[in-house]
């Protein structure tokens, strides 16, 4: 074409080339033909320049940098152009997954390499990774990958992905944490790209969330290629963790995101089987087989049995097969046996033709994945075991076919359950409902937490979402929240559905029986399955998982996951059961203790600088309690404060959620984080709600921390356990009438007679003392020795000569009770003292330094409240035409309290991170007290003022804040005593 002066189809040719050039594709022979002809055209322009094709003119359509690319590169190129091909075919090669951050709206295309690609850019590559990058043409982008040859003798490709902008985060209208959704498709692209490389071994980094990689590129790997012969399978890498030794690494994290990823690849292996190769039984032979000595137990349960149980609905949907129905029963006991299970249920229906009511040619070549609810469970349930999770699970399968045979359900069949409701079928082809009934009615033998089902019902949902989430249905907020956050955190979205009446009675409208399978209406089909399944649920909480519309993809709704079935929601399920017990927020926090400790020499308290800092986990859990407040607490917290009303149910949730036992051991109930932690959700409780966060502070800091630092194991067994779920609170009796700070001064007194000690004496203001199911009591036992002769007791609050004092009116925290303890001759088994005799002080001590972090971050929570209220009325606020919060002396109030705010937190945290790192750290925790309740009581007082007259009157919640926070200045110490406690140690320091 240069030859002939065809320059307009040598520059189209040359634009085309450099596209793919830049897109970095350099695996494929379309790239290898772009550079030979570029260089050959650089060449001919250098050698041989015409008027119409020179260096200048090729200027003007390759980009300079490009240009220097190719002039840089042309040379490695030729030189290793047969070493690259023959290190690219080698089945033993290895391959490099890093990231780079690079804004799609950046002008200037300034990539920033991931801590892990800067590390090894700097000691492997010296610095030519990254000037390769640039040299290349634009950093890639979120989502885009560009693969480097021979950058070093370690590994023969290094695949840079594009991870977007530095700081994507959660995005609440998407419903989605963006940045871990940016971590798995990187994973997955980098991994596939290599994957085509035939790379044997392939390192990924951990992208700032171990978790996510692991699952992006472990699911973005798996080939539906199981039928194929072994010579025609596509080669399927090994996958291992990338870290440099220098940096934090996420083992633990990587390992999560491994099982969960492997969960969801074996569920998209069984919806991919094909019906004749999985029927009833060779899917409960399969399941045999995957759970063997996995921990979870398999009884697999023939027709008869059904029989016996009265399963007529599942054994009606049955009737039309050859195949014999299969029930299977899978258990896993992750803790003590005696409790409650979750239990799990998963539609499985090995095929489903309609029955009578057939479907369409379309529908059956996907029905044999109507069995996607067993699929998740089956994997969702072996997952749970390979991690370990501390909770017993019960999941329940009715596996059979629905069939066109002599014995079909027909249209218009009526069939008695075991509860006595009758059912007409009107449609057979909606069967999925009827095969679940019995499931739900035989879930009620075990007592369960709560029920969960996934099954595949509804192609409405299709119309209404697409494939982008699962619709859920529930009659728990609760679950809903959990199971939201849950998809929040894997990325595989949710959305509610409504459980409205209407729907119910639109099933329950027929005069001959009790309920039909299709109701009367047009349309909500999904709704209406739900209301059914409603009627034949036996207790408590439930919530109904359709995922008919996610169970296949086309390969672009998640570039992690491949074209077919698609294993969903099955991580979602798994991260739902995991938050249920805390149990990945204290995997996670474990790996954060030992960031924090391996970071202590050098930047001290850096580590806990603010929540943008700290690990991903103390985020998610910051989240969590936001959004456990904003939904229970800011709704009912005026209802609360007006009417001193104990919010014994928003409790009772808090203790589910594990917030009332935060650093108690697991194997006591606990949820066993650290006490940073523990600060994080104080704080966003007690902004929610002041009394609530007092309430569990009391609990957590004053009750259980005693017992679980100095209690032994059979006082723990009976006194710690019992108060972790929410359902009982303990408190905490130090203060009496006539000695207030004076804790060394007790009058209440101890007397040992045989095998009882006898109390004697008054405590006053006593927190949670009306609701408490024991009290931590402090007495003299020989006034002889002052302070070293006060005990420690636990009195349980039925004992004999323990009675309550009246009810204190008090002027903030009304939602808490605090009341006076009384003790006429109250005998205690001996057994009941806490520690050794006259160690009562140093107990009382030792508490309380740590129930000043509580208190601290309740006032910290009291502040950022007032500090929300007066920011969100200033800009609302219109006065001389703008809103207030444009006015300077609006903003200056606004920056003092944000300030005062910040630097309270800073030290609320630096004092918890010393505690967790058992460093001293009594003058911090006095330090953090003072600074935080000081904070709050400005705070709450400049928000008044910012709104004025709205301030003072209860319809805005400024009052209120006013009001709670005076109490911060007072309790647990007051703030003289906090800088008597400050001063003596500063005294001590600068003395020695």
């Amino acid at each position: 074409l240069i030859e002939q002066e065809q320059y307009v189809r040598v520059n189209h040719t040359t634009k085309h080339l450099i596209s793919v050039f830049r897109r970095g594709r350099t695996d494929g022979i379309l790239w290898k033909f772009a550079f030979d002809f570029l260089f050959l055209l650089l060449e001919s322009a250098q050698k041989n320049p015409t008027e119409k094709m020179s260096l200048a003119v090729l200027r003007k359509i390759i980009r300079p940098s490009s240009l220097k690319s190719f002039q840089y590169q042309a040379s490695r190129y030729m030189q290793h152009k047969g070493k690259v091909a023959e290190q690219c075919s080698n089945p033993a090669s290895r391959g490099l997954v890093l990231g780079v951050y690079a804004d799609e709206n950046d002008r200037l295309d300034i990539g920033v390499l991931t801590p892990t690609a800067a590390k090894y850019n700097e000691s492997y590559t010296s610095g030519r990774l990254l000037e390769m990058l640039r040299l290349a043409g634009p950093m890639p982008k979120r989502g885009e990958v560009r693969v480097l040859y021979n950058l070093e003798p370690t590994y023969s490709a290094v695949a840079v992905c594009g991870l977007g902008s530095e700081c994507l985060g959660y995005d609440d209208v998407e419903k989605m944490d963006i940045s871990k959704e940016a971590i798995r498709i990187a994973a997955a692209r980098g991994c596939q790209e290599l994957q085509q490389l035939e790379t044997s071994r392939i390192y990924v980094e951990d992208f700032g969330h171990a978790e996510s990689a692991a699952e992006g590129a472990h699911m973005g790997l798996w080939v539906n290629q199981e039928l194929r012969s072994p010579d025609q399978r596509k080669f399927v890498p090994q996958l291992q963790l990338y870290y440099e030794p220098e940096l934090p690494c996420d083992s633990n994290g990587w390992r999560i995101g491994l099982a969960k990823a492997e969960a969801q690849n074996l569920a998209r292996q069984l919806q991919e089987t094909p019906s004749n190769l999985m029927t009833p039984t060779t899917f409960a032979q399969n399941v045999v087989q995957i759970l063997c000595n996995s921990g979870v137990n398999v009884e697999v349960k023939v027709r008869g049995w059904a029989e016996n149980e009265e399963m007529t609905s599942f054994l009606t949907v049955a009737k039309g097969s050859c195949e014999p129905p299969i029930f299977l029963e899978l258990s896993y006991y992750g803790t003590n046996t005696k409790e409650r299970p979750i239990v799990l249920i998963g539609q499985g229906n090995t095929f489903d033709s309609g029955g009578l009511c057939l479907k369409t040619l379309e529908a059956l070549t996907d029905m044999r994945a109507d069995m996607t609810g067993a699929a998740c469970v089956v994997a969702a349930s072996r997952a749970i075991a390979a991690l370990k999770l501390p909770v017993n699970i019960r999941a329940l399968i009715p596996l059979c076919e629905n069939m066109l045979g002599c014995n079909a359900m027909k249209p218009g069949d009526v069939i008695t359950v075991k509860n006595g409701k009758s059912i007409e079928i009107v449609k057979t082809s909606n069967e999925a409902p009827l095969a679940l009934v019995d499931a739900l009615l035989y879930a009620e033998h075990f007592g369960p937490k709560y029920i969960v089902d996934v099954s595949t019902i509804s192609k409405a949902t299709i119309e209404s979402f697409g494939k982008v989430c699962a619709a859920v249905f529930t009659n728990s907020e609760d679950l809903w929240q959990r199971m939201q956050n849950a998809s929040i955190h894997t990325g595989d979205r949710v959305w509610r559905l409504p459980l409205w009446n209407y729907y119910t009675q639109q099933i329950c409208s027929a005069e001959h029986v009790d309920v039909q399978n299709i109701g009367k209406g047009e349309g909500a089909n999904s709704c209406k399955a739900a209301a059914f399944l409603r009627e034949f649920l036996p207790c408590g909480k439930w919530m109904h998982i359709d995922a008919l519309n996610v169970m296949k993809t086309k390969g672009t709704d998640f570039p992690y996951i491949r074209r077919g079935m698609a294993g969903r929601p099955t991580r979602t399920l798994i991260e739902f059961i995991a938050q249920s017990v805390n149990y990945l927020i204290t995997a996670h926090m474990m790996f954060a203790l030992r960031i924090a400790s391996r970071m202590g020499q050098r930047v001290r308290s850096r580590s806990i600088a603010s929540l943008s800092a700290l690990p991903d986990t103390h985020q998610m859990l910051q989240k969590t309690c936001r959004d456990f407040a904003d939904n229970e607490l800011v709704p009912n917290a005026a209802r609360f404060d007006r009417e001193h009303l104990y919010p014994a149910e928003q409790i009772r949730k808090m203790g589910e959620l594990g917030l009332m036992a935060i650093s108690v051991k697991e194997e006591y109930g606990g949820t066993g984080l650290d006490y940073v932690a523990y600060a994080i959700a104080m704080e966003e409780i007690s902004r929610g709600c002041a009394s609530a966060g007092v309430i569990m502070s009391v609990n957590n800091s004053l009750y259980l921390g005693p017992l679980t630092h100095f209690g032994n194991e059979q006082q723990q067994q009976k006194y710690v356990t019992e108060y972790t779920d929410g359902s009982r609170v303990g408190c905490f009796a130090l203060s009496e009438p006539g000695n207030g700070s004076d804790a060394g001064a007790a009058s209440t007194t101890a007397t040992l007679k045989g095998d009882h000690w006898v109390l004697n004496g008054t405590k006053c203001w006593i927190t949670n003392g009306y609701e408490a199911g024991a009290a931590v009591v402090f007495a003299t036992t020989d006034k002889s020795l002052k302070h070293k002769g006060i005990s420690a007791f636990i009195v349980p609050k039925e004992t004999p000569g323990f009675s309550l004092g009246k009810k204190e009116d008090k002027l903030g925290i009304r939602g808490s009770s605090t009341c006076s303890l009384i003790f006429e001759d109250c005998a205690i088994p001996k057994e009941n003292l806490l520690g050794e005799p006259g160690f009562g002080f140093k107990i009382a001590m030792q508490t309380l330094d740590a129930g000043r972090i509580g208190i601290a971050s309740q006032a910290l929570g009291i502040a950022q409240a007032s500090l929300e209220c007066a920011v969100d009325y200033a800009n609302k606020r219109i006065a001389f035409g703008k809103p207030i919060a444009k006015l300077q002396a609006i903003q200056t109030k606004i920056a003092d309290m944000a300030t005062r705010l910040e630097a309270a937190r800073l030290l609320t945290w630096r004092a918890a991170w010393l505690k967790d790192n058992k460093k001293p750290f009594t003058k911090e925790a006095a330090q953090a007290k003072l600074a935080a309740s000081e904070a709050a009581t400005y705070c709450a007082h400049q928000s008044i003022q910012v709104l004025g007259g709205m301030g003072y009157v209860s319809d805005m919640p400024a009052e209120r804040h006013y009001r709670d926070a005076r109490i911060t200045e007072i309790y647990e110490g007051t703030s003289e005593i906090q800088r008597l406690v400050i001063a003596g140690a500063v005294i001590k320091e600068l003395t020695a």
